[in-house]
């Protein structure tokens, strides 16, 4: 996982060119006048889904991992927690691949990252992850989450 505000982002464009197109949508966007939905970046290798939802207690939200894309989730307003930790160290819960590429893997305690505006979360297959949890206080957020096709 990479976990770092949006101003830094140039840092990580050696890493791919996936992750500079990515970066940049993210950065030249104006999310806040965006509606919920999904919309294509470079088409199904890189996309992005903008959410809008109240926070939930941990206990209500499921950890989950992906092995086709990675996800870069970009908090554009309010703030969630979102609980991280190695696949490896979780039981899987809920296999839904091939038809989705979703694994739901088992509760367990995790670190977890206080995602606040202009932060992100780039989140590797390894990346077991609970995101949409109450950060300091119950609330709504605008999320972008972007996925980016791993081959």
């Amino acid at each position: 996982m990479i976990y770092d505000h949006i101003d830094h982002a140039d840092q990580y464009n050696l890493a791919s060119v996936d992750l500079q197109k990515g970066f940049k949508y993210l950065r030249e966007t104006d999310f806040a006048s965006l509606e919920p939905g999904t919309y294509e970046v470079d088409g199904k290798n890189i996309f992005a889904i903008v959410v809008e939802y109240e926070t939930g207690d941990d206990a209500s939200k499921r950890f989950e991992a992906h092995e086709k894309y990675l996800d870069i989730q970009y908090v554009v307003s309010g703030e969630e927690r979102c609980y991280v930790d190695q696949t490896a160290n979780f039981e899987i819960e809920e296999d839904q691949r091939p038809d989705k590429d979703m694994i739901f893997l088992q509760d367990r305690k995790a670190d977890s990252v206080l995602l606040t505006p202009g932060m992100f979360a780039v989140l590797l297959p390894q990346d077991g992850h609970k995101p949409g949890c109450v950060g300091t206080s119950a609330g709504k957020v605008k999320k972008v989450v972007l996925k980016m096709a791993l081959s």
